[in-house]
Order: C-alpha cells, then sequence, then structure tokens
C-alpha cells in the first residue's frame, strides 16, 4: 500500500444541504457518518477510497456531489449545519491511500 500527499481544499456538507432529502444516504447506499464519510470525485477517487485529511483524520469517500469536482476537492461530512457552515473552506494536506488499486484499506 501507497500514500499519496496532495494539497486538497477541504468543505463540509450535511444531510440536510439545499438539495440534499435530509436521509443522510450516500451515494454508495451507506448511512452518513460523522467521522467517517467524504464526498469526492469518484472520477479520481472511487467509493471506498481511503483519504487522511490533516486536521480531520481519516476519511472514506462514500458519496459524491456537484461542489467535489477535481482530484483537489474533498467534502467531508459533519452532522450539525451550523457547525459545517463554520467549517468554511479550508486548504490542507491530505493523504491518498493507495491498495494498488486506487481503492480504499480499511
Amino acid at each position: 500500500m501507497t500514500g499519496a500527499i496532495i494539497a486538497c481544499i477541504v468543505t463540509a456538507y450535511t444531510a440536510c444541504d439545499p438539495g440534499m432529502d435530509c436521509r443522510g444516504i450516500t451515494a454508495t447506499g451507506t448511512r452518513v457518518t460523522a467521522g467517517r464519510t467524504a464526498a469526492a470525485d469518484w472520477s479520481h477517487y472511487p467509493p471506498g477510497t481511503r483519504l487522511w485529511i490533516a486536521g480531520v483524520g481519516w476519511r472514506t469517500v462514500e458519496d459524491r456531489g456537484g461542489a467535489v469536482d477535481g482530484p483537489a476537492r474533498v467534502d467531508v461530512f459533519i452532522p450539525d449545519r451550523a457547525a459545517a457552515l463554520a467549517w468554511g473552506i479550508r486548504d490542507t494536506s491530505c493523504i491518498l491511500w493507495h491498495d494498488g488499486h486506487n481503492r480504499g484499506a480499511e
């Protein structure tokens, strides 16, 4: 397994953001979970890809969305809307964890 360090822009989302249905089900069919769920561009990071985000910790790509376009954008799930809005937009470092197939390693 190998990890690649990338510069990334991290935003936050909730299950009830505008355009969401508040059910909390990701595009992969899992329930959004604080401390685990991230959304990314699946053409770069397919479901299951593991990311270590500086200041956040490990997250698994389980979701996708219009705001996460390209390899440098990641959206982390935060259940509280006020906390997600307070998160804002953060420039940080991410480690993309590969297991040889661009899939996440648990």
